[in-house]
């Protein structure tokens, strides 16, 4: 897959780049049925979760206002919603409505990505004891750690994913 990244924004990410974003999506085909709009993703994702639609919505909305350095990026039915920490590192949030193996394959096109990006570490968590299954059978180099986050309103343990691009 050739290509060539133009300088980066103030952001620190690439410009949108179609040539990379359109042959991963040609890379992952249709596997989980129909495209779904970036809106359409988190608001099924937060209320399969339990979690209010419009709030994760304004919130995204809001860091994205407030930090050149948040972006979100859509490969096949899953939004990723990268904080980057300058001048390499990014914390990765994730909202699916795509099955786990197709998850697995977004989220290798998305190193694909960082890396073109300059991007040197990534790292998210979860308290889905399943996110870590699929993590540690996808053959990824990830290490796995736990610690505690804030999730909503409460403290809670969770497993910290921290990936070296």
């Amino acid at each position: 897959m050739e290509n060539t990244l133009p300088a980066t924004q103030k952001n620190g990410f690439p410009e949108n780049n179609p040539d990379l974003l359109g042959t991963i999506a040609q890379q992952n085909g249709n596997k989980s049925g129909k495209q779904l709009s970036t809106v359409d993703i988190i608001r099924q994702d937060a209320q399969r979760n339990g979690l209010n639609p419009d709030q994760i919505l304004q919130t995204i909305a809001k860091l994205k206002l407030s930090s050149q350095n948040v972006q979100t990026i859509k490969i096949g039915n899953t939004v990723f919603l990268l904080m980057r920490t300058p001048p390499s590192k990014v914390e990765v949030h994730t909202f699916t409505v795509d099955k786990p193996n197709v998850m697995v394959s977004n989220f290798k096109n998305l190193i694909k990505f960082l890396k073109k990006a300059g991007i040197k570490q990534g790292f998210t968590y979860s308290e889905e004891p399943i996110f870590k299954q699929l993590v540690e059978r996808s053959g990824m180099p990830v290490q796995i750690t736990q610690t505690i986050k804030q999730i909503g309103n409460e403290m809670k343990p969770v497993y910290q994913y921290t990936m070296d691009l």
